[in-house]
């Protein structure tokens, strides 16, 4: 289901963790949410693709908010911050609920489901209780 887009760095690991670090800082976010959503969405594979989706990079990124402005969505930092900030959007419009944030992050809706609950259960794994 998923692709590899040419052109990745060999070892992207130092560049994902400084986005992380600052896209966790920027958006008000958890570290270790941000990186169990990206290991669930991506496994840290900065060029993945979702063939069925389109979805693009380490936050599998919807082409909704890349393809109309002809933005390259796999460079890491861009990925990663933009990924934050759909994070933060959906856990605000989900009444500051993270794990139903996540959820629509997911395209559930801010609904909880079985893949939010998983991806909190690593976050809280990597650095105990999560909050918005």
């Amino acid at each position: 289901m998923l692709a590899a887009h040419p052109g990745t760095p060999a070892d992207p690991g130092h560049e994902i963790a400084s986005a992380i670090h600052d896209a966790a800082k920027r958006e008000r976010l958890a570290e270790p949410l941000l990186v169990s959503l990206a290991f669930n969405e991506s496994r840290f594979e900065p060029a993945q693709v979702n063939r069925r989706t389109g979805c693009a990079g380490i936050m599998q990124i919807a082409p909704v908010h890349w393809r109309a402005r002809k933005i390259d969505p796999f460079p890491i930092r861009w990925n990663v911050m933009t990924g934050a900030r759909i994070l933060r959007t959906f856990i605000d419009k989900c009444g500051g609920d993270v794990e139903r944030g996540v959820s629509a992050y997911g395209g559930r809706g801010c609904v909880p489901s079985a893949w939010a609950r998983e991806v909190m259960r690593l976050a809280v794994v990597l650095d105990g209780r999560v909050s918005s």
